[in-house]
């Protein structure tokens, strides 16, 4: 009787197993990256500190956005070797895109400002600018959906797009609600890329005056302002 139970239970594993592993695997839900970046550009608005990282080196900047009016708060000096004090690695210069037909920067310790070509690079942090510039067969590759994950407190999706041919691929981690505002960048070692991109400080309450030039700053030529940073800073 015992003998005849446990063969019983053998059998009944024998004829489950094969059965599990012949089940079909579930397709994995996939979008095409080109919606996957036009979602990108198109984030809502926000504020957030963000890291870009790549090949070992991190830039930071301080990043709002309202409607077509973008402010970013970025540190000129932070990878420079000869500066005059380590203060100065930490100094604040203002750009402001969306307030008129070009950019402006600012300079919030000397309080000037001066207008910036349209095509000059406006921070060393434009992760818009990388997304438009990827190459063209990851643009036109599927991102597959995996993991939900919680990044700065939201929750988000895991996307992945490999390379064509390739087992290399890079990860976008984009937010559920709000929709569409790109959380985490990553890159696969085997990319050669050994990017990263990351939002942590979260708001969704920007003011108004964040997009305002002060009424006593005084305007300067862009060289002037530039030079008068790296005088100042640079030994």
């Amino acid at each position: 009787m015992f003998r005849t139970f446990w063969i019983g239970i053998l059998l009944t594993g024998l004829l489950i197993v094969p059965s599990i592993a012949q089940t079909p695997k579930t397709k994995p839900e996939t979008i095409p990256m080109t919606q996957l970046v036009e979602r990108f550009l198109q984030q809502p608005d926000y504020a957030a500190d963000q890291t870009l990282t790549l090949n070992g080196k991190a830039s930071h900047k301080k990043y709002a956005q309202k409607g077509k009016k973008i402010r970013e708060v970025f540190y000129l000096l932070e990878d420079v070797e000869n500066l005059k004090d380590e203060s100065f690695r930490q100094y604040p210069l203002i750009a402001l895109r969306g307030i008129q037909p070009t950019p402006v920067f600012l300079d919030p310790q000397t309080k000037v400002y001066a207008d910036v070509q349209a095509n000059v690079p406006v921070s060393p942090v434009d992760m818009a600018m990388l997304l438009r510039n990827l190459p063209a067969e990851v643009k036109q590759s599927n991102a597959v959906k995996l993991e939900s994950v919680t990044i700065a407190g939201l929750k988000a999706t895991h996307y992945r797009v490999a390379f064509p041919g390739e087992k290399a691929g890079l990860h976008f981690y984009v937010s559920d609600d709000p929709s569409g505002l790109l959380l985490k960048f990553e890159s696969d070692p085997e990319t050669g890329l050994q990017g990263s991109f990351v939002c942590s400080n979260i708001s969704f309450e920007i003011p108004d005056e964040w997009f305002q030039i002060p009424s006593d700053y005084r305007k300067v030529e862009l060289k002037t302002l530039m030079l008068d940073v790296k005088q100042k800073a640079t030994r």
